[in-house]
């Protein structure tokens, strides 16, 4: 492709609110990456930082952190996955062909965003604690979504490291497109003047390895290596066509890894030679539909996704069998996904789905009719539960598990018989019977014992049954077979906040506030353990944090009060109470507390009609 000159502006990339770090002495190392989408993919510009972490780490011994980031640096770094073996595979993670009945959610590619951040910090603390690290990120404007997130989750975390991320963005680009709003970007001292770029990867040549033929280019595995190279080969030959199959066979491998922004930016490449590339195979057709409307719903636009499959699908499906495939699909779009819901009209798509799995079921092998009748009733006892018809919920999820695991045996479908009895454990959870639930999720983890939502959702029974020592135990097996995430670290800290365990409270929540700052509810339980070790200060900052990003709790009102009267700087606590007042004007113990500030700011008028306002809602109550 041929190149072009880009006139590019070089910033500090610092979360809003922060100062500038200096960069000018101490520099250890600095680190230029490129995170041009177009050169190596979704990870483009962080597997240059992650493969010498890696390297560094694996020949200084470190095999607790590797091992501790198992998973982010297995789907990194692909031409190390002989050595760096999964080691808490889940079915969703081995799963193939029809076994692959459930995708995984975008927050698992952002969990492999933490544990990469967490890495290279570890990596720095490892080999230069002391030391100033620059990371400049080239083609800021011209990565995905998840690099772009990486690189902002690495300049938040990292700071406090002494690592800093400047990034370059072309002067015609609009940053607040391409920069979160929790980041400044802040002019650096050496602006970048006209940089010759190229959407190509950095070898352009394809070696022997890029094999054109059909059993190449459908294993993943070389497909992961390879892909950009073909994508850049391709656009430079201008076969549009063959650039539509390259794109089509990389938006169905990142849907397989839950890239779902990724996936979705090659809709429009794919979409104008869907008719070819399906060619007379209804099969395909549907596969290929199928892929490009997920990736929209993934990414956040089901009514694109709606909208694709009625304009591809009715027009080309005439198998009775793929019709009902169809039907469901749209049938789950009104349920799940649109932002208007419509569970009339989802009934009606399902109706029609189990009809045209009853036309089709002459054609079709047992074992695959039983299959998709089970998968299409999952969908059904959802679609009770929205009703409210929970008793028919269970029976469809219990009655469809018991004919496929007659019909199949304990060995095939194992992920979607586990995810029938998961199914089962959230109704029974909705129907307020929590020991039926925990029965089903156990029977769930038997069959698929290293998907971590399980143990999380499962200890989040145990701690709404006071049960706290279960649900830590639970938690623990969350946290150990799944990159982090800051849900369970959160509810590891109440548990442990529950049994008074301070420190270990602390120690959770921070983590949790480390990967998601953005939880007022956090700052407010994480104010009250400071309070319980005696950390005034801190928790004073945590009320402020929790009330700061939009906490409503008069809790947090009232114990800041306390707290800044304690200190002397009775204006401020005095602003709290009246904040508390307004929300629960008939509290009576509001009036006495902001009598006593009152008492001591000399104002014995206010005091006393405060006190008399408590009285009356004493009386009253």
């Amino acid at each position: 492709m041929e190149k072009a000159l880009r006139n590019m502006q070089r910033y500090q990339l610092i979360p809003a609110g922060g100062s500038p770090m200096p960069t000018t002495q101490s520099i250890a190392q600095a680190f230029d990456v490129d995170a041009d989408f177009s050169r190596a993919g979704a990870w483009s510009g962080i597997t240059e930082l992650v493969t010498p972490a890696y390297l560094y780490l694996r020949a200084q011994g470190r095999q607790d952190i590797i091992d501790t980031h198992n998973y982010g640096l297995y789907m990194l770094l692909p031409n190390y996955r002989d050595v760096i073996t999964l080691k808490y595979a889940s079915l969703t993670d081995t799963a193939q062909g029809s076994e692959r009945t459930r995708n995984f959610p975008l927050d698992r590619a952002y969990r492999i965003v933490h544990s990469i951040v967490s890495l290279i910090l570890a990596w720095k603390t490892s080999a230069a604690p002391d030391a100033q690290w620059t990371v400049t990120v080239s083609s800021m404007d011209r990565a995905e979504h998840l690099a772009r997130r990486f690189f902002h989750e690495l300049a938040r975390r990292a700071r406090r490291q002494g690592m800093t991320v400047f990034v370059t963005l072309a002067s015609d680009c609009n940053p607040t497109t391409i920069i979160q709003p929790e980041f400044s970007l802040v002019p650096a001292t050496a602006p970048v003047g006209a940089v010759e770029t190229a959407h190509t990867p950095d070898s352009g040549v394809l070696d022997a390895g890029d094999s054109d033929d059909d059993a190449t280019q459908n294993n993943m595995d070389v497909w992961e290596k390879t892909y950009p190279r073909r994508l850049s080969r391709h656009i430079a030959s201008g076969d549009t066509t063959a650039l539509a199959g390259a794109a089509l066979r990389t938006l169905c491998m990142y849907n397989h890894y839950g890239y779902y922004q990724e996936a979705s930016t090659f809709a429009d490449l794919v979409l104008p030679h869907l008719s070819t590339l399906g060619g007379d195979d209804q099969e395909t057709h549907w596969n290929y539909i199928g892929n490009v409307v997920q990736s929209q719903i993934a990414s956040g636009n089901p009514e694109r996704g709606l909208d694709i499959l009625m304009s591809f699908a009715p027009a080309v499906l005439e198998d009775p069998g793929l019709l009902a495939k169809m039907h469901y699909m749209i049938s789950m779009l009104h349920l799940r996904y649109l932002d208007t819901k419509d569970i009339d009209l989802s009934e009606r798509h399902l109706l029609a789905a189990l009809a045209c799995l009853e036309q089709a079921r002459p054609a079709l092998k047992e074992h695959d009719y039983l299959f998709l009748n089970v998968f299409i009733n999952n969908g059904m006892a959802f679609l009770r539960v929205r009703q409210g018809r929970r008793d028919e919920a269970v029976a469809l999820c219990l009655n469809g598990y018991s004919l496929l695991t007659e019909a199949v045996g304990d060995e095939k479908h194992k992920l979607h018989r586990s995810v029938l009895l998961y199914n089962s454990a959230q109704v029974y959870m909705a129907l307020g019977q929590p020991d039926e639930a925990l029965k089903y999720y156990r029977e769930s983890i038997a069959m698929d014992p290293h998907y971590s939502e399980y143990h999380n959702e499962m200890g989040n029974i145990f701690q709404r049954e006071g049960k706290f020592d279960d649900a830590l135990t639970a938690y623990d097996l969350a946290i150990k077979y799944s990159a982090p995430y800051p849900e369970v670290y959160f509810n590891k800290g109440v548990s442990h906040a529950q049994l008074a365990q301070w420190e270990e409270a602390l120690a959770a929540l921070d983590f949790s506030a480390e990967l998601n700052p953005a939880q007022a509810e956090l700052y407010l339980l994480r104010a009250e353990v400071h309070e319980a070790l005696g950390h005034d200060e801190a928790a004073l900052n945590d009320y402020s944090a929790a009330l700061a990003a939009g906490s409503t709790s008069v809790v947090a009102r009232v114990n800041r009060a306390v707290l800044l009267f304690q200190t002397g700087q009775f204006e401020q606590a005095l602003f709290d109470m009246h904040k508390a007042i307004d929300q629960e004007p008939d509290n009576a113990s509001h009036y006495e507390n902001r009598a006593e500030i009152y008492r001591a700011m000399a104002q014995p008028a206010l005091v006393s009609a405060d006190l008399d306002a408590a009285n009356r809602f004493r009386e009253a109550a």
